[in-house]
C-alpha cells in the first residue's frame, strides 16, 4: 500500500464498481494506515486512504456523500483528526465516525465522539476490534 497517498485502494475481493460502503482513514502511520485499509478491504469495505487531516478532507470532499464512515487518528496531523472531522460532519451531518488512538481521548473528543454515535478503538488494536467498531456504527448511523 506504499505510494497509496490520496487514491482509493480497492482490495481484489470487493470490484470499485461494487455497492461496498466506502470509509475514509486517515492516519499518519502510513504502514498502520496501509493495514487498516487492509483489513476493511477484506471485511467488504471499500478504503480510502490519506496520511494527514488535509489530504483526509481533500479525499472527503472529492465525491460528496461517498463516504458513509470515518475512521480517524485523534492525533491526526496537521490539526488534530477533531479538526477533520468538525468539517466533515459540517458537510454531510450523518457521518459515521470511529476515532482511534495510542492514548486516551480527552473530554472534547470524547463528547464529541458520544454526541455523533462514533466509537473509539484503542492502539494497537486487532483486526475484529477495528471491524466491529466500524460495523456498530454504520448500524447506528442507517435510516
Amino acid at each position: 500500500m506504499s505510494g497509496a497517498r490520496g487514491r482509493s485502494v480497492p482490495s481484489e475481493a470487493v470490484p470499485p464498481d461494487s455497492a461496498a460502503p466506502t470509509v475514509l482513514i486517515a492516519d499518519d502511520e502510513q504502514a498502520l494506515l496501509g493495514l487498516m485499509g487492509r483489513i476493511l478491504e477484506r471485511a467488504g469495505y471499500r478504503a480510502l486512504c490519506a496520511l494527514d487531516g488535509d489530504e483526509a478532507l481533500e479525499l472527503f470532499r472529492k465525491d460528496p456523500g461517498q463516504v458513509s464512515v470515518a475512521v480517524l487518528d485523534a492525533t491526526l496531523p496537521p490539526a488534530g483528526g477533531l479538526s477533520a472531522l468538525r468539517e466533515m460532519r459540517l458537510e454531510q451531518p450523518e457521518l459515521g465516525v470511529v476515532l482511534v488512538s495510542g492514548g486516551s481521548l480527552d473530554a472534547e473528543a470524547s463528547e464529541i465522539l458520544h454526541a455523533c454515535g462514533g466509537a473509539f478503538v484503542s492502539k494497537p488494536f486487532s483486526p475484529s476490534a477495528l471491524t466491529r467498531a466500524l460495523d456498530e456504527v454504520r448500524a447506528g448511523n442507517t435510516g
